[in-house]
């Protein structure tokens, strides 16, 4: 008994430590000479915190797989888009699993299937497989079941290639207003007793915990310091791409349906910046343009404008779009509010797209 409270001890201590490791590192970042973001970045550090244990300690056992939103308004990771609700579930590629649910009205789903992101830095692989819920054979009544792993079936199946080690779900919307909801749920296939805790597999979770928040914590510094060499400008390339790297980056378990075009916004006084997104020639299925942090979290959604989609955006003359992004009304239409903010991250995604154009990005008076 004394081994095993030592054990616990020496994996609680631990974590504490990553905590420090964390919060040490988000001191560190060049963006925290700005009291708001300063003050953002502690806000970051313990929502990061809450996430990993909720995703690694709490859901993180792929015999008792739940498919649980992941992302909302208080829980954002690596640039989150308030038009998706993020689904997220662990898996073993051994096993047999049923994905059922009502699709609901949104405008895509997207079923991203990636290796496992939890254990560290040495090799955390990318996309091993990408869906569109559409594709698979649903009924007119939006009812479908898929079943994920184990041999072929009949119906809708995934194959698990045997590095799979999760299923994340995009459910885009143009319009959470007037778009139902899907209503989705994972369940194991094969039979296996009822859970119980035990001290190696609960440390385990903690140091798993521990690894993806410094992952978590790295990779969005990282990112937001390459912003740095586009500073009112926006440069990107597709998902595909990114998982194709396969360098032992999140950003390799990016959805292969999407395309993404980032870069960093500067405002000088009496000015904005306008961004320009030229006509596209064939058809795509959503664009969204979303402000963010230093610390890649959304501004406050629920205040502020500081997201548009394709559809909430009036179109110009020539069927393309113009948004102004300043800290106060410019009067025009399509306003990003930046909430008083001088500087942050801009984040373009287009789903299943051909030929993006490249946002054209320029200050202008106000």
């Amino acid at each position: 008994m004394r081994d095993n409270a030592d054990h616990l001890e020496q994996a609680f201590s631990r974590w504490m430590k990553t905590q420090r490791q964390a919060f040490d590192i988000m001191r560190r970042a060049a963006a925290t000479d700005r009291e708001e973001d300063l003050v953002e970045g502690h806000r970051w550090i313990t929502r990061i915190s809450r996430l990993v244990l909720d995703w690694v300690v709490e859901r993180g056992d792929p015999l008792r797989p739940v498919l649980f939103r992941c992302q909302d308004e208080h829980n954002k990771l690596m640039a989150d888009n308030p038009d998706v609700t993020y689904h997220f579930c662990v898996l073993d590629p051994e096993r047999t699993y049923r994905l059922h649910g009502r699709r609901g009205g949104a405008s895509y789903l997207g079923l991203t299937f990636g290796s496992d992101i939890f254990g560290g830095n040495d090799r955390l692989g990318g996309t091993t497989a990408q869906y569109d819920l559409d594709s698979f054979d649903l009924p007119a009544d939006g009812d479908f079941e898929v079943t994920l792993g184990g041999p072929a079936t009949a119906g809708n199946h995934v194959e698990l290639p045997p590095d799979t080690a999760h299923l994340a779900i995009r459910e885009t919307f143009h319009d959470r207003g007037t778009q139902q909801p899907a209503s989705m749920a994972v369940d194991l296939l094969d039979p296996v007793d009822p859970p119980r805790l035990d001290t190696d597999s609960f440390a385990r979770s903690l140091d798993r915990a521990g690894n993806f928040m410094l992952t978590i914590v790295n990779m969005c510094l990282q990112t937001y310091e390459k912003t740095g060499l586009l500073v009112n400008q926006m440069a990107g390339a597709s998902g595909e791409s990114h998982a194709e790297k396969d360098q032992g980056e999140i950003s390799g378990h990016s959805n292969a349906e999407m395309h993404y075009v980032g870069g960093r916004f500067r405002l000088e006084p009496g000015k904005a910046l306008e961004i320009r997104i030229p006509p596209v020639k064939n058809p795509f299925t959503y664009w969204g343009l979303t402000l963010l942090s230093p610390w890649l979290e959304s501004y406050d959604y629920r205040y502020r404008t500081v997201s548009m989609n394709d559809r909430q955006a009036s179109r110009d003359p020539d069927g393309g779009w113009t948004m102004v992004l300043a800290d106060t009304d410019p009067g025009r239409p399509n306003w990003l509010d930046a909430g008083g903010r001088s500087e942050g991250m801009m984040l373009l995604r287009w789903v299943k797209v051909t030929d993006p154009p490249l946002p054209e990005c320029r200050l202008v008076d106000l």
